[in-house]
């Protein structure tokens, strides 16, 4: 029996049990079978569609029905779960419906009024300048009217002279001439009349005895209904075209930036993804409502500079990427920067797919994230597919959905970065399919393969088979970590023995720890290569295997990875016919004309997605987009200024009544060290924010501005140079940044330190792309010496809490003047004998605190009282970071610098208390209050229990209970319990993640591998093969062979099941 190696049912255990009771009778244990499966099917299994609590109440709620449940005492009352959440809704109503209400009224009336009647009025302009234009028109109507009702009179036979005279009385009240209309009046007049000429000429009115006088009296009776008609129409088409100018610079914009901050809020909901600045007003997780606003705004305004995304575009592409996954791995203040680069890359798929809805563009991305593809390899990698594609003569999508899937299923399968088998299996298949198409391969072969799906199937398979010899393994280990591969097995095999030498175990734990990586980055390197190397070297050291010129005859390769590497016959030979068809002209014309074609096509829609598809009439056509999207742009920043302000008070109404409810819980700033937790410390080493001049803010709104924005933008059309150069939205980005922990935007922001290192930080945030926008070296001087005059406030400048002011309060509570752990302590006590949990260890504690002759009942009745105090005093709280520990025990893990009890802060704790112990100057009981201090600040790190209170004196009762009180801190309890287990396992010392093998291989360390005891066994073989077939008079035993017989027992372990090492 090996006394290390474990008895478990590892394969129990992994899933991969076929006779697992869960696989034979699905269904009937009352757990979805497709969970139960092995590590590398979870990509597969359904999305969760299970309960997941009571959803909050509806986002759309009323202004009035807010304002019912949060003022009045009959409203919704929280008797289960999360009430910040679920009167989440009830702030933003309050904050922005006014504002929702202010929109609409605009857009529904105020609008749609002042367009109509400015456009009214501009139809009614006349030509020459007469002011009685809108009389004119008005009598138009009156007049034209007359003017056919003479036509009629003299049609029906009454007599011209008495027609006329009848019509000269009431033309006489509205004397109409061409010079007293409007352009529009003008225009609807000259239709008429057109109009009117036509139909009588063409019915030959003349011959119907109506004669001349009568046509002539028509058409100007028509040139005035006309006129009247035309002052109207054209007015209200100008009045339409001034709405729909400002539906789309104003309202579109609004609409888009409410939707956006909407979803943005509720995605991230619950999402500690940041440090909490600009979270929730209350809980610190999720997005404030400001921050959201001004978020959602800079998007729509990405969103309007897009030659290809409309103004929604970019909201609905970032709640998608959030509910898709693609933003799980980035903090708040990352999402604007993560979504600029990833609307690039899906643009890049809705090229390559063919695929105009980008919502399945996101779908595709997040497939190939599940993958294993990062945001900005992800066009890249998908432009590979498609090229392979366009080799096929398939669809991207049948590609990844068919063909890729199963190289994606083999690479995950054996612990492999799984998007190289999607394309992998895609560059196969393109292959396969050419050389078919060419006549390469024939109907009969196809057919013994499976089609040219399964030849692919083969071909890769046999690629992950032949990558996993014990050699490859080998040459992988020289190629990462010994200066590369050394030509030959036996170059090989000895430079890798030398390095074993030096450190076995080493060497052994890093071809496990880093094979899966290895394999990874050599098959996406080489291709359907990679095996090429070791037939190579294989065969130079076999006999007859050779030609003189140094290749390998294709029977000869055949027989040697059927025998040597041990890969079944039919995957071998797949393999070779793909090599064969790379090697073909007809084929490897084919598929690079296929290639060029793709390319081409993928050009042309780019081009078009840039807004460049207009050929020569380019910049005219590209520059009235700019020119348009700029004011829409404009638009979009008062807009984004608008509700930025009402989230702002949203978030004010949320902090105000949440601690109106629950008390002011976070007016204490917890202290970073403990010299700022006893003194006040050393500020500077806090994060600060940047705030603009009101110059600055000027030159701004300046920029924004109608009238001064379009001078603005004729100026730099012309120039290059802003007039108003602002450092207002630069400022933003770097604060943000600085939130987000960047560090140099932390340095940037920092106002002790040295000018020229801000400067530096600045100029590198603009070069790496991170600040609002790219500016040139010019401007950016102007507004890093802007930024470097502006003044920097502390982000935390709240005062901390005092380890003087918790001692205070620990002594009101005890009524004992005792160091701080021992108050602690004794609240801690003091909880368990109140509420029937006490032990002999509290008890004895209480008594010998307030005297050993209290009765069982007397010592509750005073347990009472103390926890009762100090919850009045606001550290009731602190007894959660006890977690079964005594004072003393405390104390004295803290001298021994324990990790199990203060994780990472051990060795620190420690060292403080051995400075106090030594400190001569030091009375005893300064040393022992200031021993208290140390432990407790350590402790509460430990557990992440914060000094300021979690349930605020002020809303407590005196009928408030023990219990009540008990129970309420349950949750904080076991909170600190876990916060402590994470510390220690942090605190770990036993494993030294930061070696030399994991810098030089710099892959990701989290996947698992196969064990190295299953690879010596394989490896010992191989080297007895080398042995056998080595030349006469060679030695008996290599120092590779000699180096694993020592150190593993010549390697007589037992092979895997599947026969691979």
């Amino acid at each position: 029996m090996d006394l290390f190696r474990t008895t478990a049912n590892t394969q129990a255990n992994s899933f991969q049990d076929p006779l697992n009771p869960f696989n034979t009778t699905q269904g009937s244990w009352g757990m979805d079978p497709t969970y139960l499966t092995p590590n590398y099917a979870a990509p597969y299994r359904p999305q969760y569609q299970g309960p997941q609590g009571a959803p909050p109440p509806n986002s759309n709620v009323g202004f009035g029905t807010s304002l019912y449940n949060v003022f009045t005492p009959f409203g919704q009352s929280h008797m289960y779960g999360d009430g910040v959440s679920q009167d989440d809704p009830y702030y933003s109503a309050m904050a922005y419906r006014p504002v929702d209400a202010a929109a609409w009224t605009l857009q529904r009336g105020v609008i749609p009024a002042l367009a109509f009647s400015a456009g009214l009025k501009a139809s009614a302009h006349k030509v020459a300048s007469n002011s009685r234009a809108y009389s004119a028109t008005k009598g138009a109507w009156s007049d034209g009217w007359s003017h056919l009702n003479h036509a009629g009179r003299m049609a029906g036979g009454m007599a011209p002279s008495e027609s006329e005279g009848i019509l000269s009385g009431q033309l006489a009240k509205n004397a109409v001439s061409a010079g007293q209309m409007g352009w529009g009046a003008r225009v609807g007049s000259s239709i008429g009349q057109g109009a009117a000429r036509g139909l009588t000429g063409g019915l030959g009115m003349t011959d119907l005895n109506v004669g001349a006088t009568s046509s002539s009296v028509f058409a100007e009776g028509m040139g005035l209904v006309g006129a009247g008609v035309g002052s109207v129409a054209s007015g209200l088409i100008i009045g339409q075209g001034i709405a729909s100018v400002v539906d789309s610079t104003i309202m579109d914009p609004y609409s888009a930036t409410r939707r956006s901050g909407d979803s943005l809020r509720q995605n991230f909901s619950h999402i500690m993804a940041g440090t909490g600045a600009n979270g929730n007003s209350i809980t610190g997780t999720g997005m404030s409502r400001k921050f959201a606003s001004g978020l959602a705004s800079r998007l729509t305004g990405a969103s309007i500079k897009d030659m290809t995304l409309d103004t929604y575009g970019m909201g609905d592409l970032t709640d998608l990427a959030a509910r898709g996954g693609m933003l799980d791995d980035v903090q708040l203040e990352q999402v604007e920067s993560r979504m600029k680069k990833l609307s690039k890359q899906i643009k890049v798929m809705m090229r390559v797919a063919n695929e105009p809805d980008f919502r399945a563009a996101m779908e595709m991305m997040a497939e190939l994230k599940v993958a294993g593809v990062n945001t900005a390899s992800a066009g890249r990698v998908l432009q590979n597919i498609g090229g392979s594609s366009a080799i096929a003569g398939i669809s991207a999508q049948k590609m990844m959905n068919t063909i890729g899937a199963q190289g994606q299923y083999i690479y995950q399968s054996n612990n492999l970065t799984p998007y190289i088998g999607q394309v992998q299996a895609a560059s196969t298949y393109g292959a396969f399919s050419s050389a078919y198409r060419m006549g390469l391969i024939g109907d009969s072969t196809m057919a013994q393969f499976g089609g040219r799906e399964g030849a692919t199937q083969l071909a890769v398979t046999g690629h992950v088979n032949a990558a996993q010899t014990p050699y490859n393994r080998i040459m992988m280990m020289n190629e990462t970590f010994n200066g590369g591969t050394k030509g030959g097995v036996v170059g090989n095999v000895t430079s890798f023995g030398q390095m074993a030498a030096g450190d076995s175990l080493g060497v052994a734990g890093a071809m496990g720890l880093y094979d899966s990586e290895m394999m990874s980055k050599q098959l996406m390197k080489k291709g359907s290569g990679a095996f090429l190397d070791q037939v190579k070297d294989i065969a130079q050291g076999i006999p007859g295997m050779t030609n003189k010129d140094g290749k390998v005859d294709v029977e000869k390769a055949f027989l040697l990875m059927t025998r040597q590497m041990g890969l079944p016959p039919m995957e071998a030979k797949a393999m070779l016919k793909e090599m064969q068809t790379y090697g073909d002209q007809g084929v490897r014309d084919n598929s690079l004309a296929a290639l060029k074609s793709h390319m081409q096509t993928d050009n042309m829609k780019f081009m078009e997605q840039e807004g460049l598809g207009s050929g020569v009439f380019n910049p005219l056509v590209r520059g009235t987009r700019s020119t348009w999207k700029d004011l829409k742009g404009n638009g979009n920043w008062f807009v984004g200024k608008a509700l930025e302000g009402a989230g702002q008070v949203g978030d004010g109404l949320a902090g105000f009544f949440g601690n109106a409810k629950a008390g002011s819980l976070l007016t204490g700033v917890e202290a970073n060290s403990l010299d700022e937790f006893t003194t006040g410390g050393d500020r500077q080493t806090k994060s600060f924010n940047l705030s603009s001049s009101s110059m600055e803010v000027a030159k701004d709104w300046g920029s924004h501005a109608f009238i001064t924005g379009v001078a603005n933008y004729a100026v730099k059309k012309a120039t290059g140079k802003d007039l108003f150069t602002s450092n207002v939205d630069t400022v933003d980005a770097i604060n943000n940044l600085a939130k987000s922990g960047d560090a140099d935007a932390r340095v940037a922001t920092d106002p002790n330190a040295a000018p020229e290192k801000r400067s530096a930080a600045i100029d590198r945030l603009n070069a790496d792309k991170k600040l609002d926008q790219r500016h040139s070296y010019e401007d950016l001087q102007k507004i890093t010496e802007s930024i470097l005059s502006s003044d920097s406030v502390a982000v935390d400048s709240g005062v901390s809490t005092k380890a003087d002011k918790v001692n205070k309060s620990l002594k009101e509570a005890t009524g004992k003047d005792v160091n701080m752990v021992e108050g602690i302590g004794l609240i801690d006590a003091a909880r368990k004998v109140a509420v029937g949990e006490g032990d002999d260890a509290s008890r004895k504690l209480l008594r010998d605190t307030y005297g050993s002759d209290l009765t069982p009942t007397q010592l509750m009745d005073k347990a009472d009282k103390v926890y009762k105090a100090s919850a009045a005093q606001g550290v009731v709280h602190l007894a959660s970071m006890m977690d079964g520990k005594s004072a003393a025990e405390l104390e004295a893990s803290a001298r021994a610098g324990s990790k199990e009890d203060y994780g990472t802060f051990g060795p620190e704790v420690q060292r403080e208390i051995q400075k106090l112990d030594s400190n001569k100057d030091l009375s005893e009981e300064d040393r022992r209050k200031k021993i208290g201090n140390t432990v407790s600040f350590y402790r509460g790190k430990n557990t992440n229990v914060g000094f300021a209170p979690v349930d605020d004196p002020k809303i407590l009762t005196s009928s408030t209970s023990s219990e009540t009180l008990n129970d309420s801190l349950e949750s904080h309890r076991s909170m600190a319990h876990q916060a402590k287990q994470i510390n220690t396992l942090a605190s770990q010392g036993v494993i030294n993640f930061d070696t030399k093998y994991s810098s030089l291989a710099a892959i990701d360390l989290t996947k698992a591998v196969d064990s190295f005891g299953e690879f010596v066994g394989s490896f010992g073989k191989f080297v007895g093969q080398l042995d056998r077939n080595k030349p006469t008079g060679a030695e008996e035993h290599g120092p590779v062979r000699n180096w694993l017989t020592e150190k593993f027992g010549g390697g007589n372990a037992k092979s895997s099941s599947t026969g691979n090492p």
